[in-house]
């Protein structure tokens, strides 16, 4: 369970670097996106190790923040930086706190079968 958060913590520094060099943030974070689809497909529909794909999840993981981080102070006027790194950092920890509470109730609602 560790592998894609080892992954991201190596990974991170050379992936911001690459995207600090090549820009081209947005099309960076739609192969992100992309990259975390296939690696959920791939761990829902095969039966082979998931260390491949947790290495994949870890990759995208550092691509996505690779671009989004550091594209705040790039969108929004200086004066609103810290709120925008606040509000995003909000919603993401709400995102953290909701989902395994949706995951839990959507488990007990199918009869406590774990379907993988």
């Amino acid at each position: 369970m560790s592998i894609p958060y080892l992954i991201s913590a190596m990974s991170s520094p050379p992936l911001g670097h690459l995207v600090d060099r090549i820009g081209r943030r947005a099309q960076i974070a739609v192969v992100s996106s992309g990259l975390l689809f296939v690696v959920h497909m791939t761990l829902a529909l095969s039966e082979s190790s998931p260390v491949g794909p947790m290495v994949g999840q870890g990759i995208a993981y550092s691509l996505y923040a690779a671009v989004l981080w550091p594209s705040v102070p790039l969108a929004v006027p200086m004066k609103y930086t810290g709120t925008a790194f606040g509000v995003i950092t909000s919603i993401q920890n709400i995102g953290l706190a909701l989902f395994p509470l949706m995951i839990a109730a959507i488990y007990n609602t199918s009869g406590q079968r774990y379907i993988p």
